[in-house]
């Protein structure tokens, strides 16, 4: 009987230890009204992705999703001998929404995800939330406005 209190007192103190959390995406969100079409606004967007890999391009449900584009984070972790640079990621998720044929107006919402995980050890297995400064998201909404002035 004693065995089973033992165990009882040993399994919860190892459990409450674990914990598990939810990430929601919290990254920056840009939008844009342009006075253009949906089919101008849908193409300035694409031609301003330029190189950007995309995963899924839903041109029916105005959406664009990129691929992780990966890189090296400016932050460094120093062990004894070595300094090691964490790893980044990014993707941005892209909308457009018709919101008046007529007066012929289109909105762009981009939301860059950005992502870092440290070189090694039990965090080096997790990607974590990065806040972003929204300079990427407002240079992209710069280059769709150009590209629908030409």
């Amino acid at each position: 009987m004693q065995y089973k209190y033992c165990l009882l007192i040993l399994i919860s103190l190892f459990t409450g230890c674990v914990y598990f959390t939810k990430t929601e995406p919290d990254g920056n969100v840009n939008r844009r009204v342009f006075q253009a079409s949906y089919d101008d606004t849908w193409n300035a967007v694409i031609l301003s992705l330029g190189d950007i890999p995309l995963e899924k391009v839903d041109k029916s449900n105005g959406f664009i999703k990129t691929a992780w584009i990966k890189g090296k984070s400016e932050k460094e972790t120093s062990g004894l001998l070595f300094v090691r640079s964490w790893k980044e990621r990014s993707r941005l998720l892209i909308n457009v929404t018709s919101i008046s044929a007529i007066d012929k107006n289109a909105e762009v919402t981009i939301t860059l995800h950005a992502e870092e995980k440290a070189p090694g050890g039990i965090q080096g297995s997790m990607w974590q939330r990065k806040a972003t400064d929204g300079s990427f998201e407002n240079s992209l909404i710069e280059k769709i406005e150009q590209f629908l002035t030409y």
